[in-house]
């Protein structure tokens, strides 16, 4: 990865492994407008179109896990970047 990917993706990566470990169903992102509310935003942005990408190409774990995430039946793929943003926030 780039050094501009790896700002991106790594906090992103952090906030999925912290979902998925902490059992939650979510996040709750109070927008300001500020600097702070707006980075975090895009954080999740990126978060949620890594975990579509991987979906889509089958990643079984990433899956499992949006599944009980959301709350939602075993036909449920996150192939959708912002309908996966909307289960989430």
């Amino acid at each position: 990865f780039s050094p501009e990917e790896e700002i991106a993706y790594g906090p992103a990566v952090w906030c999925w492994d912290y979902l998925r470990r902490s059992g939650g169903n979510g996040f709750l992102l109070p927008l300001s407008g500020g600097a702070d509310s707006s980075s975090t935003a895009a954080i999740i942005g990126s978060m949620c179109q890594m975990v579509a990408k991987e979906a889509l190409a089958g990643n079984k774990q990433v899956i499992e896990d949006a599944r009980r995430i959301c709350n939602q039946d075993e036909t449920y793929v996150p192939s959708d970047p912002k309908e996966f943003a909307n289960q989430i926030m």
